[in-house]
Parts: structure tokens; sequence; C-alpha cells
């Protein structure tokens, strides 16, 4: 196994014996073929895996061939999103700049590149461009004011607009909600994406509670356990029908109910844009952050989840080894699905695992480049535990379409719902 470690101005090399180390560990805890991209790299390292954590991955590629890489720095006064390019084809990295950005997603429209995210350190919703393929960045600028929340989620255009949610924050109305909102900005693609006036925001949709049919109140009082409340966040649009949805990451008693999403509906009608609690639906992997894409070549809808093998287990051990939160954090299993429609979903196989429960293949962000999926990981491997994430790594599924059996889904009738 090959594995190119860098990190935001500096080069890490594994010497032989550890990356022989690893490399057995991973290919004894695979023992199945179901393992999609046994090998992977690493394509960025914290240079202090205790006190500095990676977070938030996300691909793109420009039309020049260049791939770029973005990823934020937190704990321990670090801070910002990380820009890194790549001239051929992945092998190995150059960091070009720092935003002043987190939770930021990269898009790309024409020859410019965008990161759409949070500012740093207010959190206002503001945006980034690159016009020279990544190396050099506009200042961020402000597009919404206030406190606002996500990660790097998925952005779409759809019917001349760009759309990604964001959560807002909202005082919590009690001590078991998390008190954040959903909500989605557009912008109009034939304006100045730079220019706040080019972009609308929708409603803040407050979090509707849990039904108790939903949870045996595990966790709601635990002062150990961290980010324990209830709420959703990190929500992705997808578009189904002519239907604009939003998929969001819910937590229900600490995660320990597991694999469930909030769906949420968007209306535009080109001067308002309203969002409006549709339901709760399964979704394998719902409880963490997961990533949604849909291949425009076939229609098939993918996504990057990390499910769990025992979210009910005790978590007085859990705790005692430093493992955060309860068995619905386990984050070191990251599954790839499909989907003819978003809601029902089928498993092509692991992208990646393993055997430890402190280490960590988390927060997907799916990128189709060409015949391949390139899936792109937060990591924790011998990191500090489960969440603080030490490693960015690169995971390509060669040939992935053939995932799905060739008379899996028979044609059906596509009905677009009127929803003004």
């Amino acid at each position: 196994m090959r594995r190119f470690v860098f990190s935001a101005g500096l080069l890490f090399l594994f010497c032989e014996s550890a990356m022989a180390e690893n490399a057995a560990s991973f290919n004894a805890a695979r023992g199945s073929s179901a393992v999609l991209a046994p090998d992977f790299q690493v394509v960025a390292s914290s240079p202090d895996p205790e006190h500095i954590f990676l977070g938030s991955p996300a691909i793109a590629k420009l039309p020049s061939g260049r791939y770029v890489v973005t990823y934020d720095l937190f704990g321990h006064d670090a801070h910002g999103c990380v820009v890194l390019t790549s001239d051929d084809d992945c092998q190995t990295w150059q960091t070009r700049a720092t935003v002043d950005l987190t939770w930021a997603s990269p898009f790309v429209l024409g020859d410019h590149l965008y990161l759409l995210g949070s500012r740093l350190p207010t959190r206002e919703i503001a945006i980034a461009r690159s016009a020279d393929n990544g190396r050099t960045w506009s200042p961020p600028v402000t597009l919404f004011e206030g406190s606002f929340r996500g990660a790097c989620v998925s952005v779409i255009f759809h019917n001349g607009r760009v759309y990604r949610a964001f959560e807002g924050q909202a005082p919590p109305p009690d001590e078991i909600s998390s008190g954040w909102t959903s909500l989605v900005v557009a912008g109009d693609l034939a304006g100045d994406l730079l220019d706040p006036a080019s972009w609308r925001i929708s409603n803040a949709v407050s979090y509707p509670g849990t039904p108790k049919s939903l949870t045996q109140g595990l966790h709601v009082h635990d002062a150990r356990i961290k980010k324990g409340k209830e709420g959703w966040l990190e929500g992705n649009v997808l578009e189904k029908d002519g239907r604009l949805l939003v998929l969001l990451r819910t937590r229900m008693q600490a995660q320990t109910t597991a694999n469930m999403t909030s769906v949420c509906e968007v209306t535009d009608d080109g001067k308002q844009l309203s969002n409006r609690f549709l339901q709760f639906y399964p979704l394998p992997g719902g409880q963490n952050k997961f990533h949604i894409l849909r291949d425009p070549q076939t229609g098939i809808y993918w996504a990057a989840t990390t499910q769990v093998s025992d979210s009910f287990q005790h978590v007085d051990p859990l705790l005692k080894i430093g493992f955060k939160g309860t068995g619905g954090n386990e984050r070191r299993i990251q599954v790839l699905m499909y989907s003819a429609d978003a809601w029902n979903w089928f498993q092509a196989g692991f992208v990646a695992f393993t055997p430890k429960l402190l280490e960590c293949f988390s927060y997907g962000w799916l990128m189709i480049d060409g015949d391949d999926l390139i899936v792109l990981c937060r990591s924790s491997l011998g990191g500090r535990n489960n969440h603080d994430s030490n490693k960015i790594t690169l995971h390509r599924i060669e040939r992935f379409r053939e995932l799905v059996p060739k008379d899996l889904f028979r044609p059906i009738p596509r009905v677009h719902w009127n929803t003004q």
C-alpha cells in the first residue's frame, strides 16, 4: 500500500515499518472483497495530532484537470480552510492557501472556483472565489449576517440557481434540544456570486422534536455525553422529481436511535425561498454526517454514510477509553450506498473501515471522476479518538457504476410534483 502524507505547509513521511504495520492491519481488518477502496492515500496529516485536528474534507475538479482539496483546521486555536491542489492525478499535493472560512463547500462555475461556508470567527454565511485554479482567493464576502453552522455539505444547481443548506443558531427551547434551525441559501447564477444582492435566504425551521415512539429517553440528562442534545445539522440539498429536499443528520437520544434523517422541503418561486419540515425517514448512517450526490449520467443517487455496529451499547466502557459520545457516534465504518429515488437505499459496500473504536473514516465527501468515484474522508488513524481526526484520506472506487446490478431499477414513470 502506497501512502502519501501531506499537511498545510509540512510534509510527513511514514517510515517503512509503520507503513507495513498499517497496511497489514487494514488488510487484516478488510477480510472481504466488500471493501471497495482498500488502498487509500493520506492527503493531509496533522502536525500535532494531540492538539490540532483536521475536518470538513471536500474535493473538486477544475476544467483544467487540476484537483482541489479543502479541509478545516480546528482545536488549540487552529482555524481556517486549507486549500491543496494536485496536477498529477491526486498523487502529490501542494498547499496553496488558507481561507478564513469554516465548513466550506467548494463548487466550480465556469472557470471560477468558489468556497461557500461560514466566516471566521463570526460565523456569518460568506463566500470566497478563486480565478486562478485555487492558487489565490478573494477575501470572504459576507452574504448573511448572524451565526450559522454546518459542514462541507452538498451544493446543487437547479433552475439557474445554486443552493446550499446551513443551520442557524437559535436559543435552545429546552435543555434537551440543540436549538439549531434548518435553512437554505440560493444564489442567482446570472448574477455576481460575490454580490450579496445575488443571494436569498429561506426562513429558519426549528427541529420539531423527537417523537416519543422513536426514543427510550437514554442519555438525555447524562452530563458526560458531550453534544448529547437532540436536533439536526449538516443538511444536504438534493433535487428529486422537480422538488428540492433537505436531508439532515439527526441526533435522537444522543445518537443511540441511529439511522434516521429529517427531511425538509424547499420551494422557490424566484422571489420567496420557503423551507418546511416534511417528515422523519430511515437513512442508514443518518445519525452522523453524510453526503449525497446524484450521478448526472445515470440519475442514480449515491451516499457516503458512517454506519454503526451497536448504537445501544453501554457508554461506561466507551467513555473510559476516551471514546467521544455514545455507540451511535461510532465513526470507523464508512459505507457507500445508492438509490433510484433518494429515499430507499442499497448498500454498495464498505469504502473503508478499521477495527479500532477510537479510529474513524467519517465525513465522507463524494466526487465523480469519469468512471470512478472519489470519497474524501475525515479520518483518525492512530490519533486521539474517534472525533479528533488527524488525517484526510482519499479513497478511489474504480468503475463505481458497475456496483449497481444492470436490471435492478426498471424504468419507472416519473411525475414532477407541483409544490408551488
